[in-house]
């Protein structure tokens, strides 16, 4: 009897190993996960729409007012149907976005932003906020959190809510690549999304920048095949999920504002951006894209790159910067 259940340990901790090494070889080589076969009723996805624009009301005011974001949206619709939104609300409350935005008639992305240490916060936006704007019915689907795999519990628990709260509108995370390609916390978020949340960008130096304020050594071109490369990794690691890239683009300059602006960036900022923008309308079936973003931010800016604070297809000042229009 000791012979056999010595046998039988043996046997389940060889199982266990065995598992444990596929896990590590699907994160660190990138073998596909294929998710479990669900009801099709179950399966909820973002309709398809042409690019959209990502959109941060605080780009140049840290307390925007209802007229200034009904403004920038009504600005957006000139030139785009749907926007992705980090923030529910502006002001503590005083902003309401998403309402706004049915005011106007925009079709939505909505997201919730997660507070760092202020769950109170958190909830209040959901409860207040989310939950009213999918109700609106211009709301296509909805974002917990942005870049932030260190609050995954958080991001898991709202995503469990969203998905109760609203089951016919398709929900998930906004992520880096790197995030749903090698880090573990992608398998305990699959299965709760609804869709791949991705936010995509030419492999570049985000530290430096060249003598024309350009990423080094990346060209649109070079550029847009490294984006097509990252898309098609992701694309080949959850098969039979829709990926969505829910950021693209490219910055046409380096600094805090003001900071020189070289023709060179603008013109490589455009041939990028439509590169991806017909790639993603020609795709079979064509992939819902968003552009990164709308206006140069002042505020609310990333502070990890100072190209981030050129990305906008509108300057600081508010005029165009000729990219796409």
């Amino acid at each position: 009897m000791g012979d056999k259940i010595r046998i039988r340990s043996l046997r389940l901790r060889d199982f266990c190993r065995g598992l444990i090494g596929l896990l590590g070889a699907i994160l660190v080589f990138g073998l596909p996960i294929v998710p479990s076969e669900v009801d099709a009723s179950e399966v909820r996805v973002l309709p398809h729409h042409p690019p959209g624009v990502t959109y941060n009301g605080l780009h140049s005011s840290e307390n925007p007012t209802p007229g200034q974001v009904a403004d920038d949206l009504k600005q957006i619709q000139q030139h785009f149907g749907v926007i992705r939104t980090y923030y529910a609300q502006f002001g503590g409350g005083a902003v309401d976005v998403g309402k706004i935005a049915a005011d106007v008639g925009m079709k939505v992305l909505v997201g919730l932003y997660l507070y760092p240490n202020q769950p109170d916060w958190i909830a209040k936006d959901y409860e207040q906020f989310v939950k009213p704007a999918v109700s609106r019915g211009n709301v296509i689907g909805v974002l917990i959190g942005n870049e932030d795999s260190d609050k995954l519990a958080t991001v898991k628990d709202y995503l469990t809510k969203a998905k109760a709260d609203f089951p016919q509108t398709p929900v998930s995370t906004s992520q880096t690549a790197g995030f749903w390609l090698t880090d573990p916390g992608a398998v305990d978020i699959l299965p709760l999304v609804d869709f791949i949340a991705v936010n995509i960008y030419p492999a570049w130096n985000w530290e430096r920048a060249d003598a024309d304020l350009q990423p080094i050594g990346v060209t649109p071109q070079s550029g847009f095949k490294s984006f097509r490369a990252t898309y098609d990794r992701v694309a080949a690691k959850y098969p039979g999920k829709q990926i969505v890239v829910t950021e693209t683009g490219w910055p046409t300059s380096y600094g805090k504002i003001p900071s020189k602006q070289f023709p060179v960036g603008v013109s490589n900022a455009r041939d990028y951006l439509n590169l991806v923008m017909t790639w993603a309308k020609t795709s079979d079936p064509p992939v819902n894209l968003y552009l990164y973003g709308m206006y140069d931010p002042l505020y609310g800016v990333g502070l990890g790159s100072l190209f981030n604070y050129h990305f906008g297809l509108i300057d600081s000042d508010g005029k165009s910067k000729g990219v796409l229009f």
